[in-house]
């Protein structure tokens, strides 16, 4: 058992550790919070790029789409990462959705090119755009959560 701050500013709870694991503690608990991290990359790679549910019937396509759809998503990824360190923030300060809207759009017209001057000045407008996909900084609610109230229930209808 071992008390951990959340890193949203949320109260401090205890964490249960059922791990036979010889690291030692502070290491599990800080894998153990990089967890939020790989869930979020998931529902990411899930969702953005639809693998929940897959529309080929064979073996040997359903594994091409699902290395299309890595591809992809290592393509987004890297997009994200070179735009966040230029500009000196963390990769995850930038919206996967909105970046992956961006590079469809660029892409082609780079690859289109006549030669590498007009790359580069596409280039340089595609991480300029990228910059823009900052995520916003959420504000706090300045009341708690309630309870929400039963739902009030109207007469039974007459004959």
């Amino acid at each position: 058992m071992r008390q951990v701050q959340p890193s949203n500013g949320a109260k401090p709870f205890l964490l249960a550790r059922f791990a036979t694991l010889p690291d030692p503690p502070e290491q599990i608990v800080e894998r153990y919070g990089q967890r939020w991290n790989i869930e979020v990359d998931l529902r990411s790679l899930k969702g953005t790029l639809r693998l929940e549910e897959r529309t080929c019937t064979s073996t040997e396509m359903v594994a091409q789409e699902l290395d299309v759809a890595m591809l992809a998503y290592h393509l987004l990824r890297a997009g994200i990462y070179r735009t966040a360190r230029k500009a000196g923030l963390e990769p995850r300060a930038f919206s996967f959705t909105q970046v992956s809207n961006v590079l469809p759009v660029f892409l082609p017209r780079i690859a289109a090119a006549p030669d590498e001057r007009p790359a580069r000045k596409r280039s340089a407008a595609m991480l300029y755009s990228l910059s823009q996909c900052k995520l916003r900084q959420r504000k706090r609610s300045s009341r708690p959560r309630s309870v929400w109230p039963q739902p009030k229930t109207y007469p039974a209808r007459h004959a």
